[in-house]
């Protein structure tokens, strides 16, 4: 489930920008993902 909102969000952010080399595509996507499982975490306790 993560992997799929994370997914649609990185390939959003690749579209918008020009000249992301496959590294900063994997941070980025890795930042995406931890955003969302930390949103999730969040909204679970509260």
């Amino acid at each position: 489930m993560f992997d799929k909102i994370s997914k649609y969000v990185a390939d959003m952010i690749y579209s918008t920008l020009d000249g992301v080399d496959p590294e900063k595509r994997e941070i980025i996507e890795y930042g995406v993902y931890m955003t969302v499982s930390e949103i999730v975490k969040i909204s679970i306790i509260l």
